[in-house]
């Protein structure tokens, strides 16, 4: 029972440790423009196959 409480805990500190770590780094907002449009595009391709796979 204790541990459904833990790993919530564990993943917002990370998430946390994380956005903390980029700030400090500042990080350029056109990287991850970037890599946000790389995942869309991404994300669509596949989308596209598996409907594409579902038709056939």
């Amino acid at each position: 029972m204790f541990h459904g409480f833990v790993a919530p805990f564990q993943l917002l500190f990370l998430l946390n440790h994380s956005t903390n770590y980029l700030k400090r780094k500042q990080v350029k907002t056109d990287f991850l423009k970037e890599i946000a449009k790389k995942s869309v595009r991404d994300f669509t391709l596949y989308s596209s196959h598996l409907c594409s796979y579902h038709k056939s």
